[in-house]
Order: C-alpha cells, then sequence, then structure tokens
C-alpha cells in the first residue's frame, strides 16, 4: 500500500517520503505514516492523504481518501539586520540603506527622525540628508501580522568637513 499527501501551496515538503510505501495490509490494520512540512504562511489548510494499493487478504485494490486540517500559528517577529548606514559621520548627504530580514514580508520601511514612515520594497538609498545626526528605525510585517525591527543612528556632516564635495566618503566612526 501506498499513501501520499498532497501540500497546499504554502506547504514545503521537508522530511518523509511522498508517496510513501506503508507495506502489505490486512483488512483492519492500520499503519502511521509521517511527514515534517514547513509552511510560508500561516492559517488553515487542507491536506488530502490518499491510500491506494492492493488488499493482501483479497487482492482487492482499495483507494481510500481523508484530509486533515492544519492551523499554522507564528508569533516570532522578523528578524532585521541593518548594515549601513553605521554610527559613524559620513560626508555625503545620500547615505546607503542595506539590511536584511529573515523571512518573507508583507511591508517593509523606515522611520527617519521621527519623521512618516517610508515604504520600501529592500535595500535603497535615503537622500538629501541634512547635516546632523539621524535616527533610523527599518520594521517589517511578515506575512502572520507580527512586526520586527532593528534601528541605528548616525551623522551626516556635508557642508562644514567636506566643503569641496564628496561621493559617500567617511570621516571617522562614532565612540
Amino acid at each position: 500500500m501506498w499513501a501520499s499527501l498532497t501540500i497546499p501551496p504554502e506547504g514545503n515538503l521537508i522530511a518523509g517520503e511522498n508517496p510513501a510505501y506503508i507495506g502489505r495490509m490486512n483488512r483492519g490494520e492500520s499503519r502511521v505514516v509521517n511527514w515534517t512540512l514547513a509552511f510560508t504562511a500561516c492559517g488553515f489548510f487542507n491536506l488530502d492523504v490518499n491510500v491506494s494499493g492492493y488488499r493482501v487478504d483479497t487482492s482487492e485494490y482499495v483507494e481510500k481518501h481523508g484530509y486533515a486540517v492544519v492551523t499554522v500559528i507564528d508569533t516570532v517577529p522578523p528578524i532585521i539586520s541593518i548594515f549601513s548606514p553605521e554610527n559613524i559621520i559620513y560626508l555625503t548627504t545620500d547615505v546607503s540603506l542595506i539590511f536584511t530580514v529573515s523571512e518573507a514580508t508583507q511591508w517593509m520601511g523606515y522611520n527617519l527622525d521621527g519623521q512618516t514612515n517610508v515604504t520600501i520594497t529592500g535595500n535603497t538609498t535615503l537622500t538629501d540628508l541634512p547635516n546632523g545626526v539621524h535616527f533610523l528605525t527599518v520594521y517589517a510585517n511578515d506575512t502572520c501580522g507580527n512586526v520586527g525591527l532593528d534601528y541605528t543612528h548616525f551623522t551626516v556632516d556635508y557642508q562644514t568637513t567636506n566643503p569641496g564635495g564628496s561621493s559617500g566618503r567617511v570621516l571617522h566612526k562614532l565612540l
């Protein structure tokens, strides 16, 4: 007998054979098949299970169909790591925002100096920054609604330290 599992598009089989050979079975026998699945979304999902093969005692071909409802719950927020800007002085008014997020997201954005949040789809450039210290927070909502964040601060000192202009040079690290 064979058992197979139909997985919804949000799921991936990470352990177990599909289809799985469950051996020879007589009437009234049962077998357990274990599959390990990973889901990229949360919610309720139907898993269809099909068993088919020939019974040992009667040689009759048997097909059985069943389903299970799986509830996927995720309460862990995405982990955000900001690589740029760093806590240093930038001699330019344009600074790269470079970061990573640990999982798929529904929304990402940043907040600079307490202003309105700006929606982004990934790494970007912060442009036309005035001189001074800046506080940056990057946010991400995962597909289950959990919010993660990371923050940093940095300084722009373009006109006073670098009157001739520069393209992204760094003066020195702040302590």
